[in-house]
C-alpha cells in the first residue's frame, strides 16, 4: 500500500489517499464530497449580508446537513444545505428545517432579531 495525492477538480482541495499500486479506487473529496449546494456561492452571500449586520457573533455555513450541526457546533449560529433543504443551527442545535431557497433569509431574519 502506498499513499496517493488527489486534487479535487471540484474545490481544489489536495488530500491523500492510501491504496494498492494496481488499485483505481473511488474518491471522494473530504472537504467537497458530501456538499449538495453552491457551498462558495452560499458563503459569499452570508459574508455579504452580515457585513452590514452590527453583531458580534460566530456564523458558520457549512455544505452538509449530515455534519453540518455537529461541525458548526463552536459557532453562534449557522446554516447547513443540501438536497432542496437547509438546517438552521444554534450551537450545534438544529433549531429550524427550512427549504434550500428561504435559508439566507431565515438565518438573516435571525441575526436581525438576535438581542431581542
Amino acid at each position: 500500500m502506498a499513499r496517493y495525492d488527489y486534487r479535487c477538480t471540484s474545490c481544489g482541495n489536495v488530500f491523500e489517499v492510501e491504496h494498492g499500486m494496481t488499485e483505481r479506487p473511488e474518491v471522494s473529496c473530504p472537504t467537497c464530497g458530501r456538499t449538495r449546494i453552491d457551498l462558495i456561492g452560499l458563503a459569499t452571500r452570508v459574508e455579504e449580508m452580515v457585513a452590514d449586520i452590527d453583531l458580534d457573533v460566530k456564523v458558520a455555513v457549512m455544505g452538509c446537513v449530515v455534519n453540518g450541526p455537529g461541525e458548526a457546533r463552536e459557532a453562534d449560529i449557522g446554516i447547513a444545505g443540501g438536497c432542496g433543504e437547509g438546517l438552521l443551527i444554534k450551537k450545534g442545535e438544529i433549531v429550524k428545517k427550512v427549504k434550500e431557497e428561504e435559508l439566507l433569509e431565515t438565518l438573516r431574519q435571525e441575526l436581525l432579531h438576535w438581542n431581542e
